[in-house]
């Protein structure tokens, strides 16, 4: 079987559009697709206001799973490199990468929690798309992404629905400073049995 045919028998997250005008099968219903397209579109809008001169630069994808934004970067920077923590994903991007023949890419797996903000190589622009609520430690991948990022970041997360601001002591009553918007963390579900 070639690249074309592999990809087909797969079940992907993303819905991709290959060569022969087919498009990938997802598990999942259009309306929950659309925040991949979403994404993808503040991603191209981002990049056509504030990084005019991407051509000329590098960029890194964290949590680059499948690739699908990393394939949107490739299309705008000079080279990609997409970190990835589980190697399944990592197989599935590179097999889609070749079949797509986009050849200023890289995949390495990496795990964002276990990495030192000291060691990181430096990209022009780092995106860091949906990975944050995952994580156990999400300020360590702001402190990891913050490090990697030369020029420009990209973080987008779910959704906090509330609009809250105020003032919050800062280490004592008398000194205090503005806080806008809040960071959430949510208890994960116990696994019974």
């Amino acid at each position: 079987m070639g690249d074309l045919d592999d990809v087909k028998a797969m079940k992907w997250f993303y819905v991709f559009d290959l060569p022969d005008g087919s498009k990938t099968s997802a598990n999942y219903p259009d309306e929950i697709l659309k925040i991949h397209t979403s994404r993808r579109d503040a991603l191209r809008r981002v990049l056509a206001t504030h990084v005019p001169d991407s051509r000329n630069l590098t960029a890194a994808d964290l949590s680059s799973h499948e690739g699908y934004f990393t394939f949107e970067l490739a299309a705008h920077f000079a080279h990609v490199t997409g970190y990835e923590f589980r190697l399944e994903s990592i197989q599935k991007a590179r097999l889609m990468g070749r079949l797509l023949q986009i050849g200023n890419i890289d995949f390495e797996q990496f795990d964002i929690q276990k990495t030192e903000p000291e060691s990181i190589e430096q990209k022009d622009f780092v995106l860091l798309y949906g990975l944050m609520y995952h994580l156990e430690n999400p300020v360590q991948s702001l402190r990891v992404s913050c490090a990697m990022a030369r020029k420009h970041i990209l973080i987008d997360t779910q959704i906090f629905p509330y609009d809250l601001s105020g003032r919050i002591e800062d280490s004592a009553y008398m000194h205090q400073r503005q806080v806008e918007g809040v960071f959430a963390l949510t208890a994960m579900a116990r696994q019974s049995g």
